[in-house]
């Protein structure tokens, strides 16, 4: 047994120093890709001690039912936990079929339950605070490293599975600033990401990064699509995506075009 307070640290095959919940995601997971050398320019208050300041924005309708609250930076410390998690977290590159062929997804994706984490994690006491701001519950968190500005997500409706899509999506931006656009959901319209050039086509924009949280709640699934555009000259950005389920039965709508994930390919 060991006091409170202190934390048992083991080594792994590559000799870094892990604790016991990040080694229980490696071996759940498969391996962390150790090619992965990212340069970050901190922010003035991410290398302090990990925290989360009290929401001051209030929600912005973007139509009748449908609202957005944009708090920049919320986390403080951001730059040392996008630095842990980097480090910790089994990473995987994934795949999608598209037209005729399977292509890479641009980015790196992981997906990481609360629960399994020790209390004091960085990524447990983030979701307790915002569980805390929003009087939502979060079960799991879907993680996507952007290692350079060639990496990106295009136009999509967040979903879960079967049982309906997600009520509120709160997105907490850790690393350098991404843009992430919306634009109201229309048919047979293209989901190829954006470029950075503002478009009629594109409705709001944020800069999201060091801490920041975007709160996407009502209607966004249902009536609105997001994505993170490719950017020149951007370095590494982890975001962390919670998602509060509606009931099992409630409404549901598909990707908005987007094809399935359709395998995870280990990074070597």
């Amino acid at each position: 047994m060991h006091p409170p307070g202190v934390h048992t640290f083991y080594s792994g095959s590559d000799g870094v120093e892990r604790t016991p919940e990040a080694m229980a995601l490696i071996a759940r997971s498969g391996p962390i890709d150790r090619g992965l050398a990212v340069s970050l320019q901190t922010s003035l208050f991410g290398s302090t001690k990990l925290g989360c300041n009290r929401i001051r924005s209030r929600f912005e309708a973007l139509d009748a039912a449908s609202s957005v609250l944009f708090e920049p930076g919320w986390v403080q410390g951001s730059d040392r936990v996008f630095d842990r998690l980097r480090r910790e977290l089994p990473w995987k590159s994934m795949e999608r079929p598209m037209y005729d062929r399977v292509v890479a997804v641009p980015r790196l994706i992981c997906t990481v339950r609360p629960g399994d984490l020790m209390a004091d994690h960085p990524l447990a006491r983030i979701t307790r605070e915002l569980e805390t701001a929003l009087q939502q519950r979060y079960l799991s968190i879907g993680v996507n490293f952007y290692r350079t500005g060639n990496d990106s997500v295009a136009w999509h409706s967040d979903s879960i599975g079967r049982s309906g899509i997600p009520a509120t999506v709160a997105l907490v931006s850790l690393g350098s600033p991404r843009t992430l656009a919306m634009r109201p959901i229309e048919p047979n319209r293209s989901k190829t990401a954006e470029t950075t050039r503002s478009t009629a086509a594109t409705r709001r924009r944020w800069t999201l990064g060091h801490g920041d949280l975007l709160v996407m709640a009502g209607g966004c699934q249902h009536r609105w699509e997001h994505c993170v555009p490719k950017e020149r000259g951007v370095g590494p950005r982890i975001s962390l995506a919670f998602r509060s389920t509606e009931a099992v039965g409630g409404p549901h709508i598909s990707t908005a075009g987007v094809p399935p994930l359709r395998a995870s390919c280990p990074l070597r």
